[in-house]
């Protein structure tokens, strides 16, 4: 997580240049963070959660091309799989173990 808010989200530091603040919006960083790990294990320690995080990558198409039949659908598709991108980043950050079932359970589905 950084030190910098993301758009729409209220920034962590006021001043960057106030030392106390900037240790306060680590130690918050952190938290946050350690609590967003707790969240994603929460939601994949169950067989029902893996089957919806799958089925959320599936449709956001992250491993096909984005062109699309013009560009709005293009465009479209690059958002859908940014989606993709920023779940797998979460899965990787947070429950490597889980990412590597899903896609498991992914490559045995497009066998059969």
């Amino acid at each position: 997580m950084t030190d910098y808010a993301l758009a729409g989200q209220d920034a962590l530091v006021q001043n960057a240049a106030d030392a106390t603040q900037v240790k306060t919006a680590r130690k918050r960083a952190r938290i946050l963070s350690a609590q967003e790990g707790v969240d994603w294990q929460a939601t994949l320690a169950s067989p029902a959660g893996e089957r919806v995080i799958a089925a959320i990558l599936e449709q956001c198409g992250h491993l096909e091309t984005p062109l699309g039949k013009d560009t709005h659908h293009t465009y479209l598709n690059i958002g859908r799989a940014e989606v993709g991108r920023f779940i797998l980043a979460k899965l990787n950050d947070h429950c490597p173990d889980a990412l590597l079932s899903i896609e498991t359970q992914r490559r045995a589905k497009r066998r059969a």
